[in-house]
């Protein structure tokens, strides 16, 4: 074989890896009901890549956007929604949906703590003085899978899966699915040996001092962590000193 054939051979590869890629991370998926989600339900919305951030506000993105549109179409079904800023400032009131349903925070935001996914469902689950018994899950369908992941490790409780349909991103920039292919490959990696960490305690302090040398935190990072929420009269409060 010549080189000139190998080259051919490695570039006829490598155009359908790419294809290949660009067909899974634009797949589009069942997109799930409103009527499939039981009434007062609590949901957790966490963040697809955005945009940046403008004087406090964060540019949503197209993802972030379409996630805030379907809990604005399913609002009726929810007594609460966790979300987290990138998809809250996506909303046209980033503390209520259409319908009164309130809106709170799975973390603070703040542009110099970085908060990876497993944390971010750590520190909406820390906010519960009492955790509801069944959660809704919505996250990018490109995410929602990894997020998934994470949410049953952590929570015993049942969950409902609120997918989305068609698959967005931040903008229609070509490269969006590949830059998320290879972020996501990175983000199963981490997240798996975090959820390892949990099921088993035994290896826990080894994965901890592995990941920590990367400053990859499994807990909530305590400059996010927000007031505890507590359901009163049939209504969710935080709670006030």
């Amino acid at each position: 074989m010549t080189a000139k054939m190998r080259k051919a051979i490695l570039a006829l590869v490598g155009g359908g890896l790419l294809v290949a890629i660009w067909a899974i991370y634009r797949k589009p998926c069942d997109e799930t009901p409103c009527e499939d989600i039981p009434e007062g339900s609590v949901a957790f919305a966490p963040a697809f890549l955005n945009l940046g951030e403008r004087n406090g506000v964060i540019i949503s993105g197209r993802a972030n956007i379409q996630i805030a549109e379907k809990l604005e179409q399913c609002a009726v079904r929810f007594s609460l929604v966790l979300a987290q800023k990138a998809v809250s400032d996506a909303l046209a009131n980033p503390s209520t949906l259409a319908d009164g349903t309130p809106v709170e925070q799975m973390h603070r935001h703040d542009p110099n703590i970085e908060v990876r996914t497993f944390a971010a469902l750590k520190c909406a689950l820390a906010r519960f003085r009492s955790v509801p018994k069944r959660l809704v899950l919505i996250a990018h369908p490109q995410h929602h899978k990894r997020v998934l992941m994470d949410l049953r490790a952590l929570y015993a409780g049942e969950i409902i899966e609120l997918r989305l349909g068609d698959v967005y991103y931040e903008d229609d920039h070509w490269s969006r699915p590949f830059r998320w292919a290879w972020k996501n490959a990175l983000g199963w990696l981490v997240d798996y040996l975090l959820v390892l960490s949990i099921r088993y305690p035994t290896i826990a302090k080894l994965l901890k001092v592995f990941l920590g040398k990367y400053e990859i935190i499994a807990d909530c990072p305590a400059g996010v962590q927000l007031p505890k929420i507590v359901k009163r009269d049939s209504k969710w409060a935080t709670e006030t000193y």
